[in-house]
């Protein structure tokens, strides 16, 4: 088994993905022990845990052969399947979360080919963030003051860093390539 830790808290906990036969599968090891514990998620193919919060809350993606789902994960539940933004689950990715509970990532929407950024709330389900007027954007982290970062291509060339505040996104930083 070959660890890649991807988050840590301030509580000490970690969460990234391993490979077991090849397989990579998401992990969160906590320090409850002195050599410490981990807990294998089930689903799909393979599984990476992208984000960690101080509850120990879990996001990530679970690949199978159709496409990745994003998840949450609790001790208490287990695996939760977050939905889609209407796009089936070709491509959805729960990249972070907050100790809140908000949860940020990026889906495709119904045409297949035009992916979002969303914020996911217990209450409120996926919500789509939008672009910049592209056909691309992701969301990849979230502060515990719901402030949210990613990125968006505007046409083929044009690259931007998002911050949003609230649903309404910023350019940062605009680049081209």
């Amino acid at each position: 088994m070959k660890p890649s830790p991807l988050r840590s808290t301030t509580t000490g906990w970690v969460a990234g993905h391993a490979y077991t036969n090849s397989e990579p599968y998401a992990f969160l090891w906590t320090p409850t022990r002195a050599s410490g514990t981990s807990e294998r998620f089930p689903g799909g193919i393979e599984s990476f845990a992208l984000g960690v919060n101080d509850s120990g809350t879990v996001v990530g993606f679970s690949g199978a052969e159709s496409g990745n789902s994003a998840f949450l994960w609790t001790q208490k539940g287990g695996m939760q399947n977050l939905g889609t933004l209407g796009g089936g689950s070709i491509e959805v990715s729960a990249n972070g979360i907050n100790n809140s509970g908000q949860v940020v990532g990026y889906a495709v929407l119904a045409d297949n080919t035009t992916t979002h950024a969303f914020l996911w709330t217990q209450a409120g389900g996926m919500q789509d963030l939008g672009t910049l007027g592209g056909d691309y954007s992701a969301a990849y982290a979230i502060n515990d003051a719901a402030r949210v970062v990613g990125k968006s291509y505007y046409r083929v060339t044009l690259r931007s860093t998002m911050l949003f505040y609230g649903r309404r996104p910023v350019v940062c930083k605009t680049s081209v390539h």
